[in-house]
């Protein structure tokens, strides 16, 4: 899909808002949001369906929606110190790698003298891949990777490198960490069950088929909750209704 880089857009300045948030010291200037050609006849600068020549930006390919797109607001330590949250939002999808990003943060910056970037504020980035003062080399992979998943997938996996395998700090590579990742997912479990662990019980039993060649009524007296317990003190984890199976 090819996207465009939308001009002044005021409905976007207004949306970013937020009391105390870097996004209110934001200079005025090319709204940084990237819309499809469709999209951008939505956009009230964009009422003739004709996207700016010249303006192709589209570098990763996260426009599931706007909503979700992956942005850092980059200020400078040295302006901070001074008093001012001075910067800019950058969105990820306009760049193929950390290198580009960088390289249109110091030229923001450019008239710092050695401007020490600070990243006071981002949006739909997992915490375990930026810091204040950093981007970790392997986030455009990730975030690439994350694109080709489904939105539940995703959460699955952000989830699964958070808490799970503590990804990037394992020496795993993205590909090894993904196919780990998808070894080890056995579902979300959060249905009619108030017990995403006794849901998955459920389903194990029947999977492995406990009760396949046992009397119909010997099951009435199986305790799930129980079973569901022990499964899960040594052998699977659960994450907000999410199952891993610890391998």
């Amino acid at each position: 899909m090819v996207a465009y880089f939308a001009p002044e857009y005021p409905g976007y300045r207004h949306s970013l808002k937020r009391s105390g948030r870097p996004s209110d010291f934001a200079p005025k200037g090319p709204c940084p949001v990237t819309f499809s050609w469709s999209e951008a006849g939505d956009c009230p600068e964009h009422k003739a369906g004709v996207a700016p020549p010249g303006r192709e930006t589209s570098r990763l390919s996260i426009l599931k929606s706007l909503e979700n797109a992956p942005r850092i607001y980059v200020g400078n330590y040295g302006m901070y110190n001074s008093g001012s949250l001075l910067g800019k939002w950058f969105d990820l999808t306009d760049y193929t790698d950390a290198k580009e990003f960088y390289q249109d943060c110091y030229e923001f910056h450019r008239n710092e003298f050695g401007p020490e970037l600070m990243f006071q504020d981002w949006e739909n980035i997992p915490g375990f891949l930026i810091s204040e003062c950093s981007l970790d080399d392997k986030a455009f992979d990730y975030l690439r990777a994350v694109d080709e998943m489904d939105d539940a997938t995703a959460e699955a996996f952000k989830l699964y490198c958070e808490q799970i395998s503590s990804w990037p700090g394992n020496p795993k590579s993205l590909d090894e960490q993904i196919e780990s990742f998808q070894e080890s997912y056995r579902g979300y479990f959060g249905g009619s069950m108030k017990d995403a662990k006794i849901e998955y019980a459920y389903q194990y039993v029947d999977e492995i088929g406990m009760f396949d060649d046992a009397p119909a009524t010997l099951e009435w007296y199986f305790d799930y909750e129980a079973f569901a317990r022990d499964l899960f003190l040594e052998g699977y984890t659960e994450v907000d209704g999410h199952v891993f199976a610890d391998y």
